[in-house]
């Protein structure tokens, strides 16, 4: 068993090497890197220089010995207004999944998202998820979908018709 911790209230409070090395001071074997909220100035972990605060975190979590065992991906309660690199939410996921790649992450927790106004639920979060496979194929990364404790997606059946549409 390996036992890690979500970065964000840390990382938003300290930085990244910081709650890192804190976590591994409390015992933790690795971290479970947080993208939430990451449009906010002083923790944009996902502007244009994603890649080499990738690379910085990589490193950093290598020197302390610990791993990245999962991340999050940010969480967006914002419609997508379409599914492409041009609208900012896919970009910032993109990017979640490209850095958690480098992080050597095997798995990114992707929330569902609200579809645009007069789009269907279900059908719009299968499109979504398929947009983003590709992305994460080529990171080495498998997307795991998770509901949240509201909307979307917050009834079990919900949940099942996206997962048997999936695999």
């Amino acid at each position: 068993m390996q036992l890690s911790m979500e970065t964000v209230v840390l990382r938003n409070k300290f930085g990244d090497e910081t709650a890192i090395r804190m976590l591994k001071e409390a015992g933790f074997d690795g971290i479970d890197y947080s993208f939430y909220w990451p449009g906010t100035p002083e923790r944009n972990m996902l502007g244009e220089d994603y890649i080499s605060r990738a690379r910085e975190v990589k490193s950093y979590l290598k020197a302390m010995d610990m791993n990245c065992l999962q991340a999050h991906a940010p969480l967006n309660p914002r419609p997508v207004a379409s599914l492409e690199l041009s609208d900012p939410t896919c970009l910032e996921l993109i990017r979640s999944i490209e850095f958690s790649g480098i992080l050597g992450v095997r798995t990114l927790v992707v929330h569902a998202i609200t579809p645009p106004e007069g789009r269907e639920l279900i059908e719009y979060n299968l499109e979504f998820y398929r947009f983003l496979e590709p992305f994460a194929r080529e990171a080495g990364v498998r997307i795991a979908v998770e509901n949240l404790f509201g909307p979307p997606l917050e009834r079990p059946e919900q949940m099942t018709e996206i997962l048997q549409n999936l695999n």
